[in-house]
């Protein structure tokens, strides 16, 4: 497959190609601030939210706990017979930490979902 391509991109007169390894050598510490930071937010809505309503929310446990990374291979999209690098939408998160740039890079997400009770006894 490889001096097929190689074969093609000369026909086309491009003598230089680049691959490009994205190495994540430490997957344990983006989680562990990713975690840190999701902590934080849900915290501050726990408080705004009892603040804001005057309701009670008593914690009852982490219902789900999601990581996902997104290589750039996986964020090229085509458009007739171009490609163009789309990132992750940064609208849809509650913070975004190091946006990405104009350069493709490896994204990491974190989706934590807690469950609370009202505190009160239902009878």
């Amino acid at each position: 497959m490889f001096e097929k391509i190689v074969g093609l991109a000369a026909s086309k007169s491009i003598f230089d190609l680049v691959k490009v390894d994205y190495i994540i050598s430490n997957p344990e510490k983006v989680r562990a601030e990713l975690f840190e930071q999701a902590g934080q937010i849900i915290k501050s809505k726990h408080k705004k939210y009892t603040d804001t309503f005057g309701i009670t929310l008593v914690p009852k446990s982490l219902a789900i706990e999601k990581y996902d990374a997104f290589y750039p291979s996986e964020r090229y999209k085509g458009y007739q017979k171009s490609f163009f690098y789309e990132p992750i939408d940064q609208g849809s998160f509650d913070r975004v930490i190091n946006p990405v740039g104009v350069e493709p890079m490896v994204q990491f997400t974190v989706y934590l979902r807690m469950d609370y009770d009202t505190g009160k006894i239902e009878r």
